[in-house]
């Protein structure tokens, strides 16, 4: 028989002592009648409690569980509050195409863009190209603009001779590049001018013009 404590003065006193017993003992009281109670046996003499196969006679049996009822589910918590909104993704390119322009003694839009409200990476390229049936020159100037950015490109050279000898040609590609950030739509064009030339029945244009715009989330 295994002596475990000495009753005090009140039932309740006493088990909740006992408790605390278990818990600091790590449980050192077995359950004696297994399903997950523990059995001990209360002397009617003093009130000590002690584990026993058998409670000596006129002393009474004690038994509880050693792990209580599942109480009812708790009150919902309050929502959470909404976090900030992400930044807006990029989105597919835009682009748009023009064919071939003829700008000899003046200036023309070889190609334009429109584009929503946001914050793009925008470029442009175009083709241009000069001719005359003598020797000279061409000197092209291309600009791509939004109305706040631009971005100019300038193509100077002489003339050389094609393979039919009475016409003599320059031509090169000139690529440009603005960030363009509006809150309201906007347009971006490309246009092309005839700053100076030289030579007989001359005549530029610009062709395979295109410009292109990525979306992104700031240009800072």
């Amino acid at each position: 028989m295994k002596r475990l404590l000495k009753s005090t003065p009140g039932a309740a006193i006493v088990i909740a002592v006992l408790a605390l017993v278990v818990a600091a003992a790590g449980g050192a009281l077995a359950a004696s009648g297994g399903g997950g109670k523990i059995t001990v046996c209360v002397s009617k003499g003093d009130g000590t409690l002690y584990q026993a196969k058998k409670c000596q006679k006129k002393d009474k049996k004690l038994s509880w569980n050693t792990k209580g009822q599942q109480g009812p589910a708790g009150p919902a918590g309050k929502n959470g509050t909404n976090g900030a909104n992400g930044a807006n993704g990029a989105v597919a390119g835009l682009s748009a195409k023009g064919g071939l322009v003829e700008f000899t003694g003046g200036s023309k839009t070889v190609v334009s863009l429109n584009l929503p409200a946001g914050s793009f990476i925008v470029q442009g390229k175009t083709q241009v190209g000069g001719s005359a049936t003598s020797a000279g020159y061409m000197n092209d100037s291309c600009t791509l603009s939004d109305g706040s950015a631009s971005n100019h490109a300038q193509f100077s050279a002489p003339f050389t001779p094609a393979q039919i000898l009475t016409i003599r040609l320059a031509e090169t590609s000139l690529p440009m590049e603005i960030a363009v950030t509006s809150s309201s739509p906007s347009t971006v064009t490309l246009i092309c001018e005839d700053v100076s030339h030289e030579g007989t029945a001359y005549s530029t244009s610009a062709s395979d013009s295109v410009i292109t715009a990525i979306q992104t989330t700031s240009n800072s």
